[in-house]
């Protein structure tokens, strides 16, 4: 049984996603800092785009409720939802 099961014991490290390096954190904060600056001034398909990239780097809540509001800004409810039942999974 043991010798069934250490083919599996690995398998977790293999979709393992490397963490954000320093230079990626912080062109995700300047992408964030983009997409606040550009919801602000109700362009929300650029905010859409900015936060995009912004939570293709992170995945972090913050990036996904971000992202969320401007999709349904856009009237992309569907999308909207889908993103923020990312965020709370």
């Amino acid at each position: 049984m043991v010798l069934g099961l250490a083919p599996l014991s690995g398998a977790g490290a293999s979709f393992a996603q490397t963490p954000p390096s320093v230079a990626d954190k912080e062109t995700a904060r300047t992408l964030m800092n983009a997409g606040d600056d550009r919801f602000e001034a109700r362009d929300f398909a650029g905010a859409l785009t900015a936060y995009q990239g912004a939570d293709t780097i992170m995945h972090l809540p913050m990036t996904g409720v971000a992202l969320a509001r401007a999709q349904a800004a856009l009237g992309l409810l569907l999308e909207a939802r889908d993103t923020a039942l990312q965020v709370v999974h």
